[in-house]
């Protein structure tokens, strides 16, 4: 028994990806089928990754930090024990 799905899809979107399965000789819906038949078969995963922008002052930061790695600059060194740590940071 088949069943039906809606969900909303940008206009542009739902166009294109109409025009691409024509191309390839594929209907849309049976692409989205086969693609819902690997994702239930872990075949095929799906992340969400979203870019962040970053702000003036957090850029300006961000820029300053990975010059000073760069550089080996701000750099704390290696510790072995936490003895070595906190000498360290008494003579700070």
């Amino acid at each position: 028994m088949l069943t039906q799905i809606n969900f909303k899809i940008d206009e542009k979107l739902k166009k294109l990806a109409l025009a691409k399965a024509k191309r390839t000789g594929i209907s849309f819906s049976a692409y989205l089928r086969s693609a819902s038949q690997e994702f239930v078969k872990e075949n095929v995963s799906l992340a969400i990754v979203r870019n962040e922008t970053l702000n003036n002052k957090t850029r300006k930061i961000h820029t300053q930090i990975t010059k000073d790695l760069k550089n080996g600059k701000n750099i704390s060194p290696a510790f072995s024990t936490s003895q070595k740590i906190n000498e360290y940071l008494d003579t700070l």
